[in-house]
């Protein structure tokens, strides 16, 4: 069974959840607007519309390869933590979740960086900087290796941090 800090964590979430979907839901109302049946076509023709802007079309190829990113990285941790760290029950849970708060906050740090970088035009060639952090990222498996110096999940925590500054949306897509 779940522990006492799990279940008030679940649901300290989900209370979250609840109050930005409350806060949400009355601005969403608000913008919605006038729907005419009559003006929309078939859903073939609406896709292709979508998809003939340039934009968008981008927009759909980098989410798409962005979702295939995360789950193979969160099957690849199932994989790791259960196979070769060996957790499982309450503590695969935990380290999972940890896994998934690492990441976002990874992302989140860099962000502001590659903001900043990509805001002022520079020398040096933005896609060579790119390149050579996309580099980074996937060598970040050689992290794996420190599992045998370190506690048994930290080296797969430390490599999905490293994962996720390195192979975002900011750097695979300039």
């Amino acid at each position: 069974g779940a522990t006492l800090e799990v279940r008030v964590a679940a649901s300290a979430f989900f209370l979250v959840l609840a109050l930005v979907s409350l806060l949400s839901l009355p601005a969403l109302r608000m913008a919605r607007q006038e729907y005419d049946g009559a003006k929309v076509s078939s859903f073939v023709r609406e896709f292709v519309s979508f998809i003939s802007v340039p934009a968008n079309r981008h927009y759909s190829l980098y989410k798409l390869f962005e979702a295939a990113l995360y789950t193979v990285s969160m099957q690849a941790a199932l994989y790791y933590l259960m196979l070769i760290d060996g957790l499982g029950g309450e503590r695969l849970s935990m380290f999972i979740a940890a896994i998934g708060v690492v990441a976002g906050v990874a992302t989140v740090a860099v962000l502001p960086l590659w903001a900043q970088f990509f805001r002022r035009r520079r020398s040096v060639n933005t896609n060579v900087v790119c390149g050579c952090v996309c580099a980074l990222g996937a060598l970040a498996p050689i992290l794996l290796t420190a599992g045998d110096v370190a506690p048994a999940p930290t080296a797969f925590i430390l490599y999905t941090a490293l994962a996720q500054m390195t192979l975002n949306g900011q750097t695979y897509w300039r």
